[in-house]
């Protein structure tokens, strides 16, 4: 970010890439695919109250929805040549409908009964899997994924005012996807869960605000990234396994877990941590150990990992 201005990057081997330096818009990225010598990157560009979804191919853009609805883009993914991106867009009634676009072509997973929202996407085979949230109420959400469009209810345990996922991923038959409940009574805190299969796993007690952030599984390990708010202006960036908290930065800063990724027996995790000054530093955590990606001058947060 310069200035107020948000400008869309990513970082390859720890060196910055900037994919779109206007600064008339607001361009920020949600992630990142890649595929032989090309790179995927999704995200927005905005301005004022509008918002259009678009992703980066090698850095050219491409708008997804259309400039004149509200429109994002939340998470990619791919298999070869074929780009799938997860999103929502609002129709010509005002409804958002949450969706994914195929090299650029729109397939509708919600129905425009209620406000819907994909947060996230996974391919198995020929099977797409679309993490998300159908609002039914003020303040108030369904936990949800769409296999191959048919929706899936995840139940919150207690039953939630709100309850959003943010991940998913598929291993053989099992489905896993991370999110996050409200308490009942209203307030602010969150509990920090995942489902398998539809069976919800708390990975946190719900007296602080605590989410997660995304999701990977290394055979019969689930990994969970997220954070826990620690103070009024300190946050812990942290990673589950198998329901064991692992903490990444230290509690005294402001730090974000943002995605999570697994190569091998190796577990990469990205996100952001408050420098000195208060700015954002982006970095990546390799099996625990912080990497910084930026320095101090400008606020930068990583939002996606992908390794190859």
């Amino acid at each position: 970010m310069y200035g107020d201005t948000f400008i869309a990057t990513y970082f390859k081997n720890n060196q910055r890439q900037t994919i779109d330096a206007d600064t008339t818009k607001e361009n920020k990225t949600t992630g990142i695919y890649v595929s032989g010598t090309d790179t995927y990157v999704s995200g927005s560009e905005g301005f004022g109250l509008t918002n259009t979804a678009k992703y980066w191919k090698n850095n050219q853009a491409y708008l997804l929805g259309d400039p004149m609805n509200y429109s994002t883009a939340t998470a990619i993914t791919g298999s070869g040549s074929d780009i799938y991106i997860a999103g929502s867009e609002t129709n010509s009634g005002g409804i958002s409908i949450a969706k994914y676009w195929k090299n650029g072509r729109a397939v509708d997973v919600s129905d425009g009964t209620n406000n819907a929202f994909a947060t996230g996407i996974f391919l198995n085979g020929n099977d797409v899997y679309v993490a998300g949230l159908e609002e039914i109420g003020p303040n108030s959400s369904l936990a949800v994924y769409w296999k191959n469009g048919l929706e899936n209810i995840l139940p919150a345990s207690p039953v939630a005012a709100r309850a959003v996922t943010t991940g998913i991923a598929v291993s053989g038959s099992d489905v896993y996807v991370s999110g996050y409940s409200n308490n009942v009574n209203g307030n602010e805190n969150s509990k920090a869960v995942y489902w398998k299969n539809g069976v919800m796993t708390a990975l946190t007690d719900g007296t602080l605000i605590s989410q997660t952030t995304g999701v990977a599984i290394n055979g019969n390990d689930v990994y969970v990234s997220g954070f826990t708010k620690n103070g009024p202006k300190t946050y812990y960036a942290e990673f589950w396994k198998n329901t064991q908290l692992n903490y990444l930065s230290s509690g005294n800063t402001l730090a974000y877990a943002n995605c999570i990724a697994i190569s091998g027996r190796d577990i990469y995790i990205g996100g952001s941590e408050a420098a000195v000054n208060g700015r954002a530093v982006a970095k990546y955590w390799k099996n625990g150990v912080s990497v910084l990606l930026s320095d101090s001058a400008y606020s930068n947060f990583g939002t996606g990992i992908f390794i190859k």
